[in-house]
């Protein structure tokens, strides 16, 4: 059995939703209780995430408002739910930019008994939610234990500063350092190529 995260998906929504915030990236929707998401919005959305040919288009996720979001936290805060079911839901977070969604994130980048690829997902949704603020997340994530969490830091800060979001320099003082202490090396391999990226030419 899945060991609960100290702050849960659930419980990080609630705390993070204000009356008047707005928890959709496309439009303003009424605010919806985390702890009550309607059945019939949790199953669209587990069709969505489980969908094989296609993935769901943002105005699907725009449509579906708070609820949209407030099912996603409420999936990845159920243990019991197959854990594939939650690593796609965690990517889907990336489509809610707002206080709410990076409140989850963040749950479940520090829950040290989370599944891994859980985690490392909720990484890469990062660079998109957060920006440069993501870094406070990063910087100890590249010491944790686990070892596809490592790898999910390090590909975050080599796409911040592929988006021109950081400089190589701040990347390779946090990188560097945590390269030379790395013992496993397909972690230690992910650092060297986060140490060499450079920002896009648009």
């Amino acid at each position: 059995m899945r060991t609960r995260p100290l702050v849960s998906a659930r419980l990080a929504l609630s705390l993070a939703m204000a009356p008047n915030s707005i928890v959709s990236a496309q439009r303003t929707s009424p605010q919806a209780p985390a702890a009550s998401v309607p059945r019939a919005v949790e199953n669209r959305v587990e069709r969505a995430l489980l969908a094989i040919d296609s993935r769901a288009p943002a105005s699907f996720w725009a449509s579906l408002g708070a609820e949209g979001l407030a099912a996603l936290a409420a999936i990845l805060d159920d243990g019991s739910r197959p854990v594939g079911l939650r690593r796609r839901a965690a990517l889907a977070l990336r489509r809610y930019d707002v206080p709410a969604s990076h409140a989850v994130v963040a749950s479940l980048a520090r829950a040290p008994s989370e599944d891994e690829i859980v985690s490392r997902n909720a990484l890469s949704v990062l660079p998109t939610l957060r920006g440069r603020s993501a870094l406070a997340l990063l910087e100890p994530a590249l010491e944790d234990r686990r070892a596809l969490v490592r790898v999910g830091a390090a590909q975050a800060l080599s796409r911040l500063v592929a988006e021109g979001v950081l400089e190589p320099r701040v990347v390779a003082r946090l990188l560097e350092p945590a390269r030379d202490r790395e013992n496993e090396p397909f972690v230690r391999l992910a650092f060297e190529r986060a140490l060499e990226a450079r920002p896009t030419t648009r």
